[in-house]
C-alpha cells in the first residue's frame, strides 16, 4: 500500500472557475459494467510540476530557475516586454506567501497531462529559450478554467462506472483527488488492472489504476508513473445491473474522491493564448533549424537548443578575424562538442565542453 504524505491543491472553489461545470448524472440502474482485465488510455500523461501558491513560480520563477519566469518569457515573446496581463492575473490568483502550504495547481495539471497530448521538449522561440518546465506550466495555465464533466460522488460504483466508460471504452484518462483527508491531491489517471469475481449478487472488484506523479522537478520529461489498488463490492439485481457499491478493507478510509475530465479548454488568465502555449509547448529545438543545411549567421549572440547536430555558417573574408564564444547553460545534461572549419571543409578547432563544465 503507497502511503501518500503530501497534497497539492486547494478543493475550494477557485479549482472549477467554469459556471458551466458539469455534474455526471446517473441513472437509478446502471447497466451490467463489470469487466476483469487491464485497459488504458489512448497516451500516457506526463509528469509535471504542481507550482505552489507560495512560491508563485511561474511568475516569480522562486522554486523554478529565477527570472525570466515562465510567464515573463511568454509576455516577452507575445509582446516584446515581460510584463503583461497573463503575469498579472497570475500573481493576483495563485501567488500567496500565507496560503497554506499544500495549495497549488495540480488540479490544473492533472487537467492538462490528461487532455494534451504532447512530447514536450525544450526550443528557442525568436531566441528565447522555453525549458520543458515552462511549457508544463504553461499548459497547465491554460487548463485552469476548463468545462469539465466531475462527480463528487465518492461512491466506488461512480468509480468503477468511470474507469469503464472512459478508459476502457472512450479510451480517454481522467482525474481524481487520491489522498484521504481534507486536502486535494489530484492525479491523472490513465490505466487499470482489475480483477472481479461474483457471489450472488455482489461483485467484489480489485484494481490497481496507473497514474502521473506531479513529485518531480519542473523540467522533468516523460511520466513518473505511481500506482494505488483499492478493493470494493458492487450490489447487483437479478439482471446483473449495478445498483451501487461499498468500499472495503483499507478502501474504506482511503478511496478517490473528486472525479472529473476535461471536455474543453477554459484559460481563465486574459492575454493566455491556449493556442500559442499548444504551439510553444510542440516545438522542439531552435529557431535557426533548417534540417540538415547549414544556417547562415551573422555577428550576434544566439540561444540555441542543441537536440541533434546543428551546423552554421559564418560569412567572412579572407583577413577577417572572428572570435566565438560558446557557452553550456547550467542545466545541461550532456556533452557539446564544438568543430570549426575553414571554407573548404578542413578542422581549424575542436573544444568539448562537458557536463559540469561552463
Amino acid at each position: 500500500m503507497m502511503m501518500k504524505t503530501r497534497t497539492h491543491a486547494s478543493q475550494s472553489p477557485f479549482l472549477l472557475r467554469s459556471p458551466w461545470a458539469l455534474a455526471l448524472l446517473f441513472a437509478l440502474l446502471l447497466p451490467p459494467l463489470t469487466a476483469s482485465g487491464a485497459n488504458q488510455a489512448s497516451f500516457v500523461p506526463w509528469s509535471g510540476y504542481w507550482w505552489p501558491f507560495t512560491q508563485g513560480g511561474l511568475g516569480t520563477g522562486q522554486d523554478y530557475r529565477g527570472r525570466p519566469a515562465p510567464l515573463e518569457k511568454y509576455n516577452f515573446l507575445m509582446t516584446g516586454v515581460t510584463s503583461g496581463d497573463p503575469l498579472d492575473k497570475y500573481m493576483d490568483a495563485y501567488y500567496d506567501p500565507d496560503a497554506p502550504g499544500w495549495y497549488g495547481l495540480c488540479v490544473f495539471w492533472a487537467l492538462a497531462a490528461s487532455s494534451e497530448n504532447v512530447n514536450v521538449l525544450p526550443s528557442s522561440e525568436q531566441n528565447v529559450v522555453f525549458r520543458v518546465g515552462d511549457k508544463k506550466g504553461l499548459l497547465t495555465l491554460v487548463h485552469d478554467s476548463d468545462l469539465v464533466e466531475m462527480s463528487a460522488n465518492h461512491s466506488p460504483d461512480v468509480f468503477h462506472f468511470w474507469l469503464l466508460h472512459y478508459i476502457r471504452d472512450q479510451k480517454k484518462g481522467f482525474i481524481a483527488d487520491l489522498s484521504a483527508g481534507e486536502e486535494v491531491w489530484s492525479f491523472p489517471i490513465y490505466r487499470y488492472d482489475m480483477v472481479s469475481t461474483r457471489n450472488g449478487n455482489v461483485e467484489s472488484v480489485s484494481v490497481k489504476i496507473y497514474y502521473a506523479d506531479d513529485a518531480v522537478r519542473p523540467d522533468y520529461m516523460g511520466t513518473k508513473v505511481l500506482t494505488s489498488d483499492y478493493t470494493y463490492d458492487l450490489f447487483l439485481n437479478d439482471s446483473g445491473e449495478i445498483t451501487g457499491g461499498q468500499w472495503t478493507g483499507y478502501s474504506v478510509v482511503d478511496h478517490p474522491e473528486y472525479i472529473r475530465t476535461s471536455l474543453s479548454v477554459g484559460a481563465n488568465l486574459t492575454g493566455l493564448d491556449y493556442q500559442e502555449v499548444l504551439r510553444i509547448a510542440r516545438s522542439k529545438d531552435d529557431f535557426l533549424e533548417n534540417g540538415s543545411q547549414p544556417v547562415e549567421i551573422g555577428p550576434g549572440t544566439y540561444n540555441l537548443i542543441l537536440l541533434d547536430e546543428d551546423v552554421y555558417r559564418i560569412p567572412a573574408k579572407p583577413g577577417d578575424i572572428l572570435s566565438l564564444r560558446i557557452e553550456k547553460e547550467s542545466g545541461s545534461a550532456e556533452e557539446i562538442e564544438a568543430v570549426i572549419t575553414d571554407g573548404n571543409g578542413s578542422e581549424v578547432q575542436r573544444a568539448t565542453l562537458a557536463v559540469g563544465s561552463p
